[in-house]
């Protein structure tokens, strides 16, 4: 399941389920310790976010959390073939300047945390004929 922009365990339990009741669920099956910075952040949250740990966007766009060299440069997919991805190796900043600029990128501060934060949107669901059997064994245990 994707997790769109708003979306909290408990609305995802309605949705899927039929109640809040199996929030916990979700965050259970999907190792979410804490929901504050486990779960992903709306676009409010994560602006806030990245001006406490940046300063500001404008320096986390600066910033330059990694630099590559690339191998291989994308080709896009044809009529006739498939994309075929980028090829890119970490190198050091040193390495990096050496480079021809058709050979060389970055990741940003920014980026990165979007990447961070996006790949929390992409969780696991119980199949919902399965849910309520899942939530019993659980409280069993718990007792």
């Amino acid at each position: 399941y994707f997790v769109k922009e708003g979306e909290r365990p408990d609305i995802i339990s309605h949705a899927q389920y039929g109640t809040i009741g199996y929030a916990y669920l979700i965050m259970l099956i999907n190792d979410i310790q804490d929901p504050n910075f486990d779960w992903p952040l709306s676009s409010q949250i994560f602006e806030k976010f990245i001006i406490n740990k940046y300063g500001s966007v404008t320096l986390a766009i600066a910033g330059v959390k990694n630099y590559y060299q690339i191998i291989r440069a994308e080709v896009a997919r044809t009529g006739t073939s498939e994309r075929v991805p980028e090829v890119k190796f970490a190198v050091d900043e040193t390495t990096y300047d050496a480079l021809d600029t058709a050979d060389r990128s970055t990741l940003t501060d920014y980026d990165y945390e979007v990447e961070l934060n996006d790949a929390k949107r992409e969780i696991r669901l119980i199949n919902p004929a399965f849910v309520q059997d899942i939530d019993y064994q659980v409280k069993s245990s718990l007792k």
